[in-house]
């Protein structure tokens, strides 16, 4: 659950604060955010997303994902939502989107 953070200028790493549960595979930025979502631990698939805030150099909760999900893909939507494809092994299951407004997950498929 460690987290660094490298400098461009003095190209050198900093320790930043750990995620609150260690996870492997997604991540993805928004607004100045940094969202790691389901993933991975050990055999495990995780449905828990937190979000990180370079401000305050904490992490904090968001809602979790219905399922649980590692492999698949997350990206930004219209500045207002995150898009997650989930797919297993080549076959798409489910689509779901997130509003940032009401921090809930939505199937779309």
């Amino acid at each position: 659950n460690g987290v660094w953070r490298y400098n461009l200028v003095t190209h050198t790493w900093q320790e930043m604060s750990p995620m609150q549960e260690s996870r492997a595979l997604l991540i993805v930025a928004y607004m100045g955010h940094i969202f790691a979502v389901g993933g991975r631990y050990g055999f495990r698939d995780l449905r828990s997303a937190e979000a990180y805030d370079p401000v305050t150099n904490t992490w904090y909760d968001v809602p979790e994902m219905g399922h649980r999900h590692s492999y698949f893909d997350i990206a930004v939507m219209n500045r207002r939502s995150l898009l997650s494809l989930v797919e297993e092994e080549t076959e798409l299951l489910s689509a779901m989107t997130t509003l940032q407004i009401l921090g809930l997950w939505y199937f779309l498929a």
